[in-house]
């Protein structure tokens, strides 16, 4: 506690404050404050309250009778900490997922929870007519015992498990041609198999850029892309199976799960009749951007494990509990006329996660509440930004992504002109001055007695 100095060091204590603090009585210091400031003052969120500290650190740091430079750098450096920080919007987690890590959907009623990302390169080829697709549900992630735990099957004869569980598919069948249906999609592992850890999550944001690798003086053909709203609830993997002795009937380095529901999907005109498709030319290279559909895609989802699986073994298909498999939303990449037989594509996949502890790890976990609230409206026009343009080439994509608002922009948008300066803010109390200030900015707002229900 700081001590409330009187008499003689009152005077030498008041002289260290700026005088835009000094104040002759408390009722002056209250008109002060202006009824729109007030209003303004009521729409503080956290987030501002954090970057108005920042900047009353360097406005005290640089109001004391000699400059304070170590004070100084410490309040520069992170006002332009915080200028980096794209992560402080939610439009900004949407826009680029790859560079927005660590981040959470915001929440009225936040709950402590971890995040990470999931970032994996798949090199695409094409087959002998230029022709590939893939297509990837970035909402997807198994416990690692699903491929350890054996279930019974559809036939109650046999068990299985599946192994390397995906929800990316390939195809670049020898047949595929971009017209007729094809059901030769290969499902490819990227690493959605977590420990036991998390019990549930969510997908935060997620992007698939494709962009071409291969020789210049070859390149041709066209790059699409769409995304599709099918619920499709089979899941991908190498597919293993043993019989009521144990002798195995399916071994994983013969079979791989099918996935007939998307054989049609290798005609591309559904993808062209699609209401999001865009098709650029191979060295453009395509980008694409999840967005939420509906208000259930920010519920948590549990981590699905062999005991939610069903596994029918004529067909080899695993296919999962609808209530742990959020199937909606799917992004669908192909190619037509590109280089025969070419490993020419490169696939960046990123998908970031936010997810709910295993009681049993609670005190192990790195677990923190998000700061950034939203109302329902103002989550609606980030995703409502999505929606006008979820696939680009890549050089739009760049400026799209550059065309964030920094949050300066935002604070200047949001409070109009109309925020109380600096002085005021400190005298006020909502946020404070560097630590040597604090006696006399306590000592004045000890004087003036004004409310601090802002």
């Amino acid at each position: 506690m700081f001590e409330t100095p009187t008499g003689e060091n009152l005077n030498n204590t008041q002289n260290t404050v700026n005088t835009d603090y000094k104040v002759n009585d408390s009722s002056k210091l209250k008109e002060d404050i202006t009824t729109d400031e007030k209003e303004v003052l009521q729409s503080i969120n956290l987030q501002d309250k954090e970057l108005l500290q920042n900047m009353a650190n360097l406005y005290t740091s640089l109001n004391k009778n000699r400059m304070d430079f170590e004070g100084i750098g410490r309040a520069v450096d992170a006002l332009a900490r915080f200028n980096e920080k794209g992560e402080f919007t939610y439009l900004n987690n949407l826009l680029c997922p790859e560079k927005c890590k660590g981040v959470k959907i915001p929440s009225s009623i936040p709950i402590p929870s971890c995040s990470f990302q999931l970032h994996n390169t798949v090199t695409l080829s094409t087959n002998s007519k230029g022709v590939c697709a893939l297509m990837f549900n970035p909402f997807f992630l198994v416990n690692e015992t699903i491929s350890t735990d054996r279930r019974l099957c559809k036939d109650n004869t046999n068990v299985a498990v599946i192994n390397n569980p995906t929800s990316l598919w390939i195809n670049t069948d020898a047949n595929l041609d971009g017209s007729t249906p094809n059901n030769n999609w290969i499902p490819k592992y990227i690493g959605q198999s977590i420990p036991g850890v998390y019990d549930q999550y969510r997908l935060v944001s997620a992007s698939l850029v494709v962009r071409y690798i291969g020789r210049l003086d070859i390149a041709s053909g066209l790059i699409g892309g769409g995304i599709l709203f099918e619920q499709n609830d089979n899941i991908g993997g190498s597919f293993q199976a043993w019989d009521g002795a144990g002798t195995p009937v399916i071994l994983p380095d013969q079979a791989y799960a099918l996935n007939p529901n998307i054989a049609k999907y290798a005609n591309f005109d559904y993808i062209t009749d699609s209401f999001y498709h865009q098709e650029n030319s191979i060295l453009e290279g395509i980008r694409e951007l999840y967005f939420p559909l509906d208000n259930s895609y920010e519920e948590y989802v549990r981590t699905l494990d062999g005991t939610h699986c069903v596994y029918d073994i004529e067909d080899t298909i695993c296919t999962a509990n609808e209530e742990y498999y959020k199937s909606g939303f799917n992004f669908f990449v192909y190619t037509l006329n590109a280089p025969q037989n070419s490993a020419c594509l490169k696939v960046d996949i990123y998908c970031n996660f936010e997810c709910l502890p295993n009681a049993q790890f609670l005190n192990y976990m790195p677990l923190s509440i998000s700061v950034d609230c939203l109302t329902n409206e103002e989550k609606k026009k980030a995703i409502l930004q999505i929606q006008n343009q979820p696939i680009t080439t890549l050089k739009d994509a760049k400026s799209y992504s550059a065309g964030w608002k920094p949050y300066w922009k935002e604070m200047a948008k949001k409070f109009g002109g109309k925020m109380p300066s600096i002085a005021k803010l400190i005298a006020k109390g909502l946020i404070f001055a560097a630590p040597a200030f604090k006696p006399a900015i306590s000592l004045v707002g000890n004087m003036m007695s004004m409310e601090t229900d802002y």
